[in-house]
């Protein structure tokens, strides 16, 4: 009896070291890089008491396919839950002169906040600041060793995306 109650303790032993061991994947917890940004964003959101932004995974391929082709300056229309959006690049990043950095990211969406604030939408960078962006679309990729960006803005299609 003594020698099957230690089989029994060194099996749990073993079993109890092994679930320990199935945890050490490493990649189970990576939280995407699109994400954090858009945590950014929300964070300078949440600062000047805008509401917070959603990102669709339609917006970021539209953001991708927007990026690919530099010169799309056009509005594009969406539908996200019934309601029609326009969707406009607000910018695209192929030289990311720090803005691998999430404070970068910070500055320049602060940058955006206090330009709608001051009147100075003329840029796109104040969409950020308006209170009707419900939705972005967030592009995030490394290619032959160069991080790529692209960010899309959304606005109910009544509105003017231009005016304040």
């Amino acid at each position: 009896m003594k020698k099957f109650s230690k089989l029994v303790a060194l099996a749990l032993a073993c079993v109890m070291a092994l679930t320990m061991l199935t945890a050490c994947g490493g990649g189970g917890n990576t939280v995407k890089k699109e994400d954090q940004i858009l945590g950014v964003l929300n964070e300078v959101r949440k600062e000047h008491s805008l509401g917070e932004v959603k990102m669709t995974s339609e917006l970021s391929q539209l953001a991708e396919t927007m990026w690919k082709n530099s010169n799309d300056q056009t509005w594009h229309r969406v539908t996200i839950d019934g309601e029609t959006y326009l969707v406009y690049r607000v910018f695209g990043q192929n030289n990311p002169a720090g803005l691998t950095e999430l404070i970068k990211f910070k500055e320049f969406f602060e940058k955006g906040v206090q330009r709608y604030q001051n009147g100075e939408n003329r840029y796109a960078t104040s969409f950020f600041g308006r209170s009707d962006l419900k939705y972005v679309g967030i592009y995030d990729k490394i290619e032959n060793g160069k991080e790529y960006y692209g960010v899309v803005a959304a606005f109910p299609e009544k509105v003017s995306p231009w005016t304040k």
